[in-house]
């Protein structure tokens, strides 16, 4: 059985609005992450992290066993290589920046950890073929002074520390280094056999580094594992899932960029089920935020219109 994951190549859709669908679903689903995390912080943040991987992982490897030998089979060292370091990447975001909510409210550290178009912009140019143009840069700007606005402008009742802010940005560095790695996989190989092994060797990373640090697992209220497996079910297998299928369509500062809608909806999140008030600034703040990713997408959307009208779409 072929599933639509495994499409790659020639048999990837064509149609122009997919991928940004595709984009806004993921950030959808990964608005949730800071909310499920909070609800379950009887949880370690690495257990946290490595529990989402690990389950994700699991279902994906699941839905079509042998499919994924043979997929894996006719991957050459350097796929093997890449999908490992993205890995890493992503082990280092998650035990990071989950740390910072520690540390942090919901929108500060969401918004730092959401700064990683910023060094995707810089980074982007030396790994991948990407060139944004103007409008991408002009879009980034304004969606990075929307998110400036509703984070610097917040009540947190002394929630914030530099610990939180620290481990926040190495969480947005170590995110742009996951997606430029998957951008540069682009559609070379597998999406599902490529997340199988991106996800499964987070897992393996975090795990071992939950030990090292003496954070058990288990004993944990009912209410707990099922805010660990929507965490595991939305924001890791929906959510990056679909931002991954997204960098192959589109370029990894865009997808970024996309992100920044994120603060937004968490936000509104943690005003509802954490009673955790979003600041004024969120009025004119998240207008910009979304101004930021409707310039920056009119480029991008040319641009795979143009691919797909290049391939007979």
């Amino acid at each position: 059985m072929r599933t639509s994951l495994d499409a790659a190549g020639p048999d990837r859709p064509r149609a122009p609005l997919l991928p940004f669908a595709g984009l806004a679903l993921g950030v959808l689903a990964a608005s949730t992450s800071a909310i499920f995390a909070r609800l379950a912080a009887e949880a370690p943040p690495l257990v946290i992290s490595a529990f989402r991987c690990s389950v994700a992982a699991l279902v994906l490897a699941l839905l079509d066993p042998a499919g994924l030998r043979r997929e894996l089979a006719r991957w050459d060292r350097r796929t093997v290589a890449l999908a490992l370091l993205a890995g890493a990447f992503m082990a280092v975001h998650f035990g990071t920046w989950l740390t910072a909510l520690v540390h942090s409210s919901v929108a500060s550290a969401v918004f730092l950890v959401n700064t990683t178009p910023l060094w995707a912009a810089l980074l982007g140019p030396l790994v991948t073929s990407d060139r944004p143009g103007r409008g991408t840069y002009v879009g980034l700007a304004l969606a990075l002074a929307g998110s400036a606005a509703i984070t610097f402008q917040h009540d947190v009742g002394g929630r914030d520390s530099p610990l939180g802010a620290g481990l926040a940005l190495l969480g947005a560095l170590a995110m742009a280094g996951y997606m430029l790695v998957g951008r540069r996989v682009g559609s070379s190989v597998g999406l599902r056999s490529y997340l199988v092994v991106c996800y499964g060797s987070a897992a393996l990373l975090l795990w071992g580094a939950m030990a090292a640090v003496g954070q058990g697992f288990g004993g944990y209220r009912p209410d707990t594992w099922t805010w660990l497996l929507a965490l595991a079910l939305v924001p890791q297998l929906v959510g990056h899932s679909a931002c991954n299928w997204a960098l192959r369509w589109l370029p990894t500062v865009y997808v970024a960029l996309a992100y920044l809608g994120e603060p937004l909806l968490a936000s509104g999140l943690a005003w509802g089920l954490l009673d955790e008030l979003p600041p004024r600034a969120t009025l004119w703040g998240g207008p910009l935020v979304l101004l930021g990713i409707v310039v920056a997408g009119r480029r991008e959307a040319r641009d795979v219109r143009a691919e797909a009208q290049a391939r007979g779409a």
